[in-house]
């Protein structure tokens, strides 16, 4: 191949061999038609293999389970024993754009009812199915996974026995090889090492000993997902602290950091609720606590310095030294990063406070202490990567976390808690001691490196498999948060199970609705299925969904009982870095006038929609503006209102959304898909902090709109909005827009925005515009994509003009921001280009209304002459979709 046909192929859609969670996964929900039916979800089972999964939402009804490996016509139900079935009318073809199901209630669904499937499809690093014959002793079963699995699901497919699941996260991610659940059942982790033969399974393997999933003479399926922890000995492994041990280094001067800048930073895990007076790390002085102390106050994590007697101390200077509450069995990566007198904490790669300090630190004598103080305040949990650098601030803005063992970077003077022995470092300035009996654990906050294959690059993950400890809490209203597990992404697909008690296992996804509840907020519901019943659909409260993984938000035992471990298998949405990239703006932007006719969706995009302008363009009329994250609830873009429910937002669908049967014809429905052009957030507000929350596009955000969902005063909040081109570029963070009115610019400091955005984070304030404590918020993020969309900016010319975008726009938003003016929203669907064009304002209730604006062209668009788009020396802003 010549070097030009190479870099086409690299620019049209993606490197060569990329593979895109798209690919490899879909939710896809239908509607039985008692007759076949093709279900066209864009993943090649057909040629590459893999798994289908089938569940009556409306009726009870068995889960169907039907795989390649086994071929077409044959089932296995997760809810029952039984052994495969072949019915020649079920699943008919696997399909190299999904699969045929025949006119059956066994793979089509009783006529009318709703009905959801899963496809896996194979691919290394992601999922792998292999079948095999028993021996009733031990067995080594070869798999293509090229990783190591992180949930193993094995069925005898020639005898009734029970389905018998591996987890990574089995007794908090600690020799799960010698536990084994069953998908069928309720029950709690069975701990016998007969079912994988105390063998971990590895890339290329996995082992099984004289159980239900190797019956002597029996076939048997096997499916394995990615996702399984590191095994990297140099590198990824932890020190188990029980609350009476730790480990002491001999005082060193590679710890006094005098006034210059360091970084100290670890993984940890709590294994104890509550925890109250304990140190992660301190370096101490006789019975006086030394500088930069990690400490543990009631489950909160803070910095507490003091040098001197106490010259420093974040806090009792305020909420600076707080990076937050850890989730128990859970892993968090905490960092202490000090940069120029500037002292940063992190939690999770979120900057979670600062303060300014130029004295000197560490210039106490006494040991060098992790998991105590002076042979007291032991912490119970395990550590994991302990670095601390001297002479470099590592962290001075949110970052992602290494998803892989720390090394040793300049200036690195200790690095440990990463080895197979207790005290093996990478660095260390003199020997490391055990105090007790600390343990060497396998269990590590990092996945194995080769699931990390996805995306443009090929280096992002999937699936992530792991634990939990509960507490019992309900987030909503009680001021104490349900556990928050951190996954370095946003999922699409979770299934939970209780692994020490007896509870049914739990399967949610976005494509149904898991929402995400503003602070206060009780009573919102999640469509929940069992794997192990074959019950109906049912709605319960269980989750609200982060940027960075999900939140428990109830209570109940089945995904947050009290000191209750949980197993988690979680499957990445299709953000920025691992979404296919769009090759027309058709599919992740549409407009479309509603249906006449009873039909569902009322408003048919053509893709998963995750946000949705909806209005009648011809009455007076608001702007009603709903996400998919928030479900039923809405806001108007023309008004201070705050968030407020209409029960026809329905998001459950593949092609739409909006559940409503009556005659929506007169209504007009702009549509997005998150991705790599366009994101939302949702999150609490916290007035001390001036906080950064993650985000998925992969792109820095070029203009946010940020609206206060609830609150006390929400009600009254207006729309807040960041534009790159703000004060014509030069720190827009300190100005500021509204959606809601026609107000120019304005320089707002810092309260809005705090910072600028970055490819991961945007930075919000601490007022109520953008992160007053106890309000809600939501966000909307917009990035150019070549050839997709475009975040501008332009000086009027007052004669006419072109503004070249790239792509020929169907849609554009013009505002101008020197001066007074509307949100003018133009679109080729109501007509644009024609001379009599179709305008109205994001920021109004008026009717559409007709005038000449100019025309969409191959590679952007022209303005005719108006003050309000396109005025002499007037500066403007534009955001246009192709």
């Amino acid at each position: 191949m010549d070097l030009v046909s190479q870099n086409l192929l690299m620019t049209s859609g993606g490197k060569k061999d990329s593979t895109y969670v798209d690919d490899v996964f879909s939710t896809y929900l239908f509607t039985g038609n008692a007759g076949t039916q093709a279900i066209n979800n864009g993943i090649d089972l057909d040629g590459k293999g893999g798994l289908v999964w089938t569940k009556n939402r409306t009726s009870a009804f068995n889960h169907f389970l039907y795989d390649t490996e086994r071929g077409v016509q044959k089932y296995l139900i997760s809810d029952s024993t039984i052994d495969q079935q072949d019915v020649s009318t079920s699943l008919t073809a696997f399909n190299s754009n999904g699969f045929t199901l025949g006119a059956n209630d066994y793979g089509n669904i009783t006529n009318g009812n709703r009905a959801a499937s899963w496809s896996f499809r194979k691919q290394k690093g992601f999922f792998d199915v292999v079948t095999y014959t028993g021996t009733g002793s031990a067995l080594t079963i070869n798999h293509n996974l090229g990783c190591i699995p992180g949930m193993i699901i094995v069925k005898c497919t020639s005898a009734v026995k029970s389905w018998v699941v591996y987890n990574r996260g089995v007794n908090g991610g600690v020799n799960p090889e010698q536990y084994a659940m069953f998908l069928n059942g309720t029950g709690a982790q069975n701990q016998n090492i007969g079912y994988w033969n105390n063998t971990a399974p590895t890339a290329t393997q996995f082992t099984l000993g004289d159980s239900a999933a190797n019956e002597n003479g029996e076939t048997h399926v096997a499916y394995l997902f990615a996702g399984g922890a590191s095994d990297e000995p140099g590198a990824a492994r932890s020190v188990d602290f029980d609350g009476n041990d730790a480990l002491t280094i001999p005082d060193s001067a590679d710890f006094d950091y005098g006034s210059g800048d360091f970084t100290l930073e670890c993984w940890v895990n709590p294994q104890a609720a509550n925890q109250n007076g304990v140190l992660i790390h301190s370096h101490t002085s006789g019975s006086n606590e030394g500088p930069c102390n990690l400490y543990m106050n009631n489950g909160v994590l803070e910095l507490y310095s003091s040098s001197n007697g106490g010259s420093f101390d974040v806090v009792s200077a305020g909420t600076n030294g707080i990076f937050g509450t850890l989730t128990v069995g859970s892993w968090s990566h905490v960092a202490v990063s000090r940069n120029s007198n500037n002292i940063r904490i992190f939690l999770n790669g979120e900057l979670k406070g600062t303060t300014s300090y130029s004295g000197s630190l560490m210039n106490a004598t006494g040991t060098f202490n992790i998991a105590q103080r002076n042979g007291s305040e032991f912490f119970n949990g395990w550590i994991s990567n302990f670095r601390v650098v001297k002479g470099t601030g590592v962290y001075t803005t949110s970052f992602k976390p290494s998803t892989t063992g720390l090394t040793a970077v300049t200036n690195t003077k200790l690095l440990c808690c990463n080895k197979n022995t207790v005290t093996g470092s990478t660095v260390t300035p003199s020997t490391i001691s055990s105090v007790g009996n600390p343990q060497s654990s396998t269990s590590t906050p990092f996945d194995d490196p080769n699931g990390f294959k996805f995306g443009e690059e090929g280096d992002q993950n999937l699936i992530k498999c792991g634990s939990y400890i509960g507490n019992g809490q309900s987030t909503a209203g009680t001021g104490v948060a349900g556990p928050n597990i951190n996954l370095g992404w946003e999922p699409q697909w979770i299934m939970v199970k209780c692994a020490t008690d007896n509870e049914h296992w739990e399967l949610y996804d976005s494509t149904r609705g898991i929402f995400t509840k503003p602070a206060g907020n009780q009573g919102v519901t999640e469509p929940c299925l069992e794997p192990n019943l074959n019950n109906a659909e049912s709605q319960n409260e269980r989750f609200s969904l982060t940027p960075t993984g999900f939140q428990t938000e109830t209570g109940s035992g089945s995904v947050n009982g009290n000191g209750k471990t949980y197993i988690y298998i979680c499957i990445r949405r299709p953000d920025g870095y691992v979404g296919k990239p769009a090759e027309a703006g058709t599919e992740v932007f549409n407009m479309a006038m509603g249906t006449s006719n009873s039909d569902v969706p009322a408003f048919v995009s053509g893709f998963v929609t995750d946000f949705a302008l909806n209005r009648s363009p011809t009455a007076t009329e608001n702007w009603w503006t709903q996400f998919r994250l928030t479900g039923d609830k809405y806001v108007i873009t023309n008004s201070t209102a705050a968030e407020a429910s209409s029960t026809p937002n329905k998001w459950d669908y593949n092609n739409g959304w909006y559940a409503a049967t009556s005659n929506q014809s007169a209504y007009l429905s702009w549509m997005w898909k998150r991705g790599a052009g366009f994101d939302v957030v949702a999150y609490d507000g916290q007035t001390e902090l001036k906080k950064d929350e993650s985000h998925g596009l992969n792109a820095v955000p070029e203009m946010m709109w940020v609206k206060a969902r609830s609150g006390q005063y929400a009600h009254i909040s207006n729309w807040f909005v960041y534009h790159k081109d703000l004060n014509g570029g030069t720190n827009p963070e300190y100005y500021n827009l509204e959606l809601n009115t026609n107000a120019q610019e304005a320089a707002a400091g810092l309260q809005y925005w705090q910072r600028p955005p970055t490819k991961t984070h945007f930075t919000r304030g601490n007022t109520g515009g953008t992160g007053y404590t106890g309000w809600s918020y939501i966000a909307m993020l917009f990035a150019s994509v070549d050839g997709i969309s475009k975040v501008g900016s332009y000086t009027g010319t007052g004669s006419g003009l072109t503004i070249t975008t790239g792509f020929q726009p169907r849609f554009v938003i013009l505002k101008r921001i020197d001066a007074s003016g509307n949100w003018y929203v133009l679109d080729t669907t109501r007509g644009w280009g024609a001379g009599n064009d179709k305008h109205i304002q994001l920021n109004e209730t008026n009717a559409q209304s007709d005038f000449d604006f100019g025309a969409p062209t191959a590679t952007g668009f022209t303005l005719t002459v108006h003050n309000g788009y396109n005025g002499s020396g007037g500066k403007y802003i534009y955001y246009a979709h192709a």
